[in-house]
């Protein structure tokens, strides 16, 4: 279960991190 987290909290890390990259641009 450990993974599962690690992966869920990578998703949201780059589902938070997206808009942000997008509104540097």
């Amino acid at each position: 279960q450990l993974v599962l987290r690690k992966v869920y909290v990578e998703l949201t890390a780059i589902f938070l991190l997206q808009p942000i990259k997008m509104m540097a641009q």
